[in-house]
């Protein structure tokens, strides 16, 4: 049996049967269509702050003697890092925040295996740095969480697994219903769909979250 998915064009058009904003049978205008398409990659945006068990990722990348790399826009956060020194032994270095990198009195010293990694987070690909700065090209294996791929169209497939789809629907039926008019909707059906987007979206976080998820927060929180 293939596993069941949806495209970008049929989920909008649900969100917006939803809302009641198209009747059975009627499609979406090709500005509709591409505003919702936006609120979707934004949606999906912001879903990538929290980690999920089917955006785990590992790749292994090279990094010479410069001791930096630009990595792919995808990698969104890096659990663990190892330095495969053989084909049988692949030794765990460790992850540092900005502080505890940028605290080294000497950030370009050199030597034979790094002994630990800095993630620096950017627009268009973050930049991994390893230390001390290696002497010779080194392969590191990454783990990590990574970005959705995004909507460029109606006919692409949703970068989610089917459990996750009735989520998206409300969140994007939640997030469309001012593309059409609140005023020309129905406000109980808004309303209810308000209500399933956030429940919907909770529920499933609690099921897909990796055993050691942690928070992250832009700045420090005090905790009173």
């Amino acid at each position: 049996m293939s596993e069941w998915s949806q495209t970008v064009g049929q989920i909008c058009l649900s969100a917006a049967l939803e809302l009641g904003a198209v009747g059975m049978g009627e499609s979406l205008e090709s500005s509709e269509q591409l505003e919702m398409q936006t609120r979707l990659n934004s949606m999906l945006a912001k879903w990538s702050i929290e980690a999920n068990l089917f955006r785990e990722a590992s790749e292994t990348v090279t990094i010479t003697t410069s001791g930096s790399l630009v990595l792919s826009p995808s990698v969104r956060d890096i659990r663990s890092a190892r330095h495969i020194q053989s084909a049988t032994y692949k030794r765990t270095i460790a992850i540092w925040n900005r502080d505890e990198f940028f605290q080294l009195p000497n950030r370009v010293q050199t030597g034979a295996s790094p002994m630990a990694a800095y993630f620096s987070k950017q627009i268009g690909g973050g930049v991994l740095y390893l230390w001390p700065v290696p002497l010779a090209n080194v392969d590191i294996e990454l783990d990590y969480n990574r970005s959705f791929t995004f909507a460029e169209g109606p006919d692409q497939e949703l970068d989610l697994p089917p459990e996750w789809h009735e989520a998206v629907l409300y969140g994007l039926a939640s997030r469309s219903a001012g593309i059409f008019g609140t005023t020309q909707l129905d406000p109980a059906k808004v309303a209810r769909c308000d209500a399933q987007a956030k429940a919907s979206y909770e529920r499933m976080l609690d099921s897909d979250r990796p055993d050691s998820y942690y928070f992250e927060y832009d700045s420090p929180v005090e905790v009173r």
